[in-house]
């Protein structure tokens, strides 16, 4: 797990409905029930990049929150944590937890960084994202799926 510092992207991001997308080779997907419903929060990464890190370089995966809810978050909080297993025949464990990043008036439209996936430093981690975000005054508890290693955070709706 690493430490992420604030980035915000102004549409950057567009939800495309599962029913409308292609596969990797562009081709259409196999017929799914139509769902015309827009998320109003969802995370989502950018293609991993090369970076030069501390320990190296490594293949590293921005992940950001996206804002379509039509309002603006009065605040975004989020952080990732995780488990690692020392040994594959043993339950011995080792939990983490970042440090929380804060954001304040997230518009809509605007994506929030919320975490920076390294592929070499995270790959025998068991990841997730707790997002808590303010709407209307109203405090709301998100969180992703797990994910595994070097697979990073994939699209996934996380408030419709």
């Amino acid at each position: 797990m690493n430490k992420s510092k604030k980035k915000t992207l102004n549409n950057k991001f567009k939800w495309i409905p599962k029913h409308l997308r292609l596969d990797k080779l562009g081709l259409p997907v196999a017929p799914r029930p139509v769902d015309n419903r827009i998320p109003k929060l969802w995370i989502t990464s950018l293609p991993p990049l090369e970076k030069n890190l501390k320990a190296g370089k490594d293949l590293v995966t921005e992940t950001y929150l996206v804002n379509s809810s039509g309002m603006i978050l009065e605040s975004v909080i989020a952080s990732t944590g995780g488990i690692q297993y020392l040994d594959e025949d043993s339950d011995e464990s080792v939990y983490g937890k970042d440090k929380a990043i804060e954001y304040n008036n997230v518009e809509n439209g605007h994506a929030v960084r919320v975490f920076q996936h390294e592929a070499h430093y995270d790959s025998d981690w068991f990841l997730a994202i707790s997002v808590k975000v303010k709407m209307n005054g109203k405090w709301i508890n998100l969180s992703s799926s797990v994910t595994k290693g070097t697979k990073g955070f994939k699209e996934e709706v996380l408030l419709y």
